[in-house]
């Protein structure tokens, strides 16, 4: 493995949010439903799939995919943005962790699997699950798993509960879990659905663990647009990282090339990639993304596209 921080010195893009290519309606079987729009970017080697994190859809990586075009017009194909279980046009989408892989590779087919958070465990999920369908794999800070069965338990009660509150139901602070404050944060939940969901996505993305973003970086309306309670809670019950087998016992058998990605003030995940990459058996490299936190595709586009671009040349050497 090998791990080097990024630095912002460098000149990056400007980030254009208007994409080159076009976006296909994709019809799917009745049994995954995973919503997908893929775009025709040019006749580029490398297909990519995106999947992006907790309470957000497939239009979250627009500022990142607007850099990568930018940097790498003639290497990329086709690329297919994928709404996750539970999210965007996904929302009435239930899986488990087990079937999630399946799912994935139905919609996405083989190529460069690209995941944020939760996207980037549900990508490694994938990976060692149907391993030819992967061709490389991009994780952005994301966890392979919670090792003590303890603490699992307690993240799988936080889930729930977080889950029960968007459900409308009242929910007693859980001492000592995950999701005390923000519980206390959110307090009783409102009757009407859509304000239950503002409450919910403005007090998810003031996490400290959000600290880096923006209020247009965090595009509350955005997520409140694209998502619905039951979706988002079916989400959290099923894909929940209490719910996930912990991956770490099996990361050696990756062995096709990665990148994995954190955020220089990512102090929750940075440490994690970095120990998920030295696990891993294959060919594979950790960055450190110098002036972002968590969502480092959000907060730095342009320098986080910089070392995809990097790596999708080198699937090509």
């Amino acid at each position: 493995m090998q791990a080097h921080t990024v630095w912002p010195g460098a000149p990056v893009a400007e980030t254009d949010r208007r994409l080159p290519g076009y976006s296909v309606p994709v019809k799917v079987s009745e049994r995954s439903a995973l919503a997908v729009e893929r775009r025709s970017l040019g006749r580029g080697p490398v297909d990519l799939v995106l999947v992006h994190g907790f309470t957000q859809d497939h239009t979250s990586f627009e500022p990142l995919l607007g850099a990568l075009v930018q940097r790498v017009p003639d290497l990329l194909g086709n690329v297919t943005l994928v709404d996750a279980p539970g999210h965007g046009g996904s929302a009435r989408v239930e899986t488990t962790w087990q079937d999630v892989a399946a799912l994935l590779a139905e919609v996405g087919g083989y190529g460069v699997y690209l995941g944020y958070s939760m996207g980037g465990r549900l990508c490694l999920r994938l990976a060692l699950g149907q391993p030819e369908t992967v061709r490389a794999l991009v994780v952005m800070g994301a966890n392979p798993g919670i090792r003590d069965p303890a603490e699992r338990e307690r993240r799988r009660q936080s889930d729930r509960a977080l889950a029960d509150w968007l459900d409308g139901e009242r929910v007693s602070s859980l001492q000592g879990s995950t999701v005390s404050g923000l519980l206390e944060a959110l307090g009783e939940p409102p009757r009407d659905e859509h304000e239950r969901l503002r409450s919910f996505l403005e007090a998810w993305t003031i996490q400290p663990l959000f600290a880096g973003l923006t209020a247009e970086q965090r595009a509350t309306s955005r997520r409140l647009a694209a998502n619905t309670c039951a979706g988002l809670a079916s989400s959290l019950r099923t894909l929940g990282s209490g719910t996930q087998e912990p991956l770490w016992d099996r990361l050696a058998e990756i062995r096709m090339p990665a990148l994995l990605m954190a955020g220089e003030n990512d102090s929750t995940y940075r440490e994690v990639c970095r120990e998920s990459a030295r696990a891993m058996g294959g060919t594979s490299d950790f960055l450190v993304i110098e002036g972002a936190g968590h969502a480092l595709h959000l907060e730095q586009p342009a320098l986080a596209a910089r070392e995809v671009a990097r790596f999708l040349s080198s699937l090509s050497e």
